[in-house]
């Protein structure tokens, strides 16, 4: 199963998921044959489990199907996006928000 000759299931249209995957595609100009649209992530882990294409989800949703064997991912096509933590801007000192990028800016 290629990404060139495979059905690719992704998120809806305006989908942050699906701005990300089409932008993938894009930067690799593969030119799918055909795209399943999907609003949940949940709906797109079983149509790619029974086969119906191959989808493009985080780690984080198919963990236990990858340890099951259920799916597998493509190699060379494990990316990685980017996240952002996000606050109201009025955290005081010592404050759990505080704590927690003082945390975050120590690991970068």
């Amino acid at each position: 199963m290629s990404l060139e000759s495979s059905p690719i299931i992704l998120r809806e249209l305006g989908s942050g998921t699906r701005e990300y995957a089409d932008d993938l595609l894009r930067s690799e100009r593969i030119q799918p044959v055909e795209i399943l649209e999907a609003s949940s992530h949940s709906l797109i882990k079983q149509l790619a489990i029974r086969g119906l294409g191959i989808a493009f989800l985080s780690t984080s949703m198919v963990k236990e199907e990858l340890r099951q064997g259920k799916l597998v991912p493509i190699d060379p096509f494990v990316v990685y996006r980017p996240f952002y933590f996000v606050h109201a801007g009025q955290s005081g000192e010592g404050s759990v928000v505080d704590n927690l990028i003082k945390l975050v800016k120590g690991l970068s």
